[in-house]
């Protein structure tokens, strides 16, 4: 509501969103840019090392989505999810792994406003 979202903001806390069963459900709240950031490559490294026990075969894919005045934060973000995977405990198979860049949609942007990051992760054919 509003009054989360100004207080959120005085208190410079950043929502981590999600989307599960087609919800968009909160996964966690942080104070700072580098805290979130922190936040989203674990929840993406789990998320990968989950995908990876369920199904060894499967080659996934994570697209990291940012808007264009995020300034360079999509390609950090990435890195930081390669580092974050070859520092897993769980042996991944990088070969099954591709990592991109993508652009956030206008429309989605305009809802959750500049400079936001995004990640999917999916199976890649």
């Amino acid at each position: 509501g509003r009054a989360a979202s100004l207080v959120g903001k005085a208190l410079a806390i950043i929502p981590i969103l999600g989307l599960r069963d087609g919800h968009v459900i909160p996964l966690a709240r942080v104070r700072t840019y580098r805290r979130a950031l922190e936040r989203m490559v674990a929840l993406a490294t789990d998320s990968l090392v989950e995908f990876s026990l369920i199904s060894p075969e499967t080659r996934l894919e994570v697209v990291v989505l940012s808007t264009p005045d995020s300034e360079g934060r999509g390609e950090s973000f990435a890195e930081k999810i390669i580092e974050s995977l070859t520092e897993a405990e769980y042996p991944f198979d990088r070969d099954r792994l591709n990592i991109r860049e993508a652009p956030l949609s206008r429309v989605i942007t305009a809802h959750v406003g500049p400079g936001t990051l995004g990640i999917v992760i999916q199976t890649h054919p």
